[in-house]
């Protein structure tokens, strides 16, 4: 019913092309493809400033007004619930359009490409279709990180090499100097300094469980947090100058507010309230406990009556 009401111009940093997925849910009703970055897309006008595919049945639409022409190679179908349609863009060395509807075998549209700029475009008639969007140009960069993330992991498991301990209590976790200085400058500090800490190259924590303190250490090397006590992680993030381990602490407490821990999560995000990644949710919280009669009763049950 109506028109394409539903359009949208996508960003796709990398200059290298990109690949765009469309997913059915249900009936599909959409067209994709890509469009001039100034294209005004209100109306049906974008149909004529840029290439699209009509999922429908499979049909191209092109640049100047072009309706109908089959796309050879594609059957004329109506794709069903889960089926993919990808389409692939690349400017180089000469601009390409092409189609598939497993991933791996595209057909090239045989379009003409009268500009340069050329970026995704989705139009939608209803909203059961995700569009997933993937940047070609960063591929490379990808791997290479998917890479270092392995390496970290390796580097986490594998203990060789170590060249320092933190202790806690009979627990010791044997360490790189060179991930603990790059992850807190406190700990740089100590391991760099001349007094026991630097010349024995180890760091004593004795206020803390040492399965938190291993869920930190892990952070330092790999940048992924599991740890059931994030507010017992939040005070030593807070102590080493970890600001992002700062920040997904808090955001984890935010997540698991419940009455039996309102007032612990109340009373800890508080004393930690200065630092701006937790000033960050603390409205947030507020919110949370405001809006729920039995948060704001289990957190205010357990306020301490001083008496003079």
């Amino acid at each position: 019913a109506g028109g394409w009401t539903n359009s949208a111009l996508l960003q796709a940093s990398g200059r290298g092309g990109f690949v765009m997925k469309v997913v059915a849910v249900r009936g599909i009703c959409i067209l994709a493809g890509i469009a001039t970055a100034d294209a005004h897309m209100s109306g049906e006008a974008f149909r004529k400033v840029g290439h699209h595919i009509y999922a429908q049945n499979l049909t191209w639409f092109g640049e100047g007004g072009i309706e109908n022409q089959t796309v050879v190679g594609l059957l004329q179908e109506l794709l069903a619930p889960g089926e993919e349609l990808h389409l692939r863009y690349v400017p180089k060395p000469q601009p390409e359009l092409s189609v598939s509807l497993d991933g791996k075998s595209f057909t090239p549209v045989p379009a003409e490409f009268n500009h340069a700029n050329y970026v995704p475009c989705v139009s939608l008639r209803n909203s059961d279709v995700s569009v997933q969007l993937e940047d070609l140009g960063a591929s490379q960069h990808d791997t290479s990180s998917e890479g270092r993330k392995l390496m970290q992991d390796r580097i986490w498991q594998d203990r060789r090499f170590t060249d320092c301990t933190v202790t806690c209590g009979s627990s010791e976790f044997q360490c790189h100097r060179a991930v603990l200085a790059n992850t807190s400058t406190v700990w740089r500090t100590a391991l760099e300094s001349s007094f026991r800490e630097g010349r024995d190259a180890k760091l004593r924590i004795d206020d803390a469980h040492p399965g938190v303190i291993e869920a930190v250490l892990k952070y330092a090397y790999t940048f992924e947090f599991e740890c059931d006590d994030a507010a017992a992680a939040l005070g030593l993030a807070h102590r080493y100058e970890m600001s992002s381990l700062v920040a997904l602490c808090a955001q984890q407490m935010l997540e698991v507010v419940t009455t039996e821990n309102a007032a612990k999560i109340a009373s800890t995000l508080n004393l930690y309230r200065e630092h701006q990644e937790v000033a960050k949710v603390w409205p947030k919280l507020k919110e949370i406990i405001g809006q729920d009669p039995s948060l704001m009763d289990a957190a205010m049950r357990q306020v301490k009556v001083w008496h003079d």
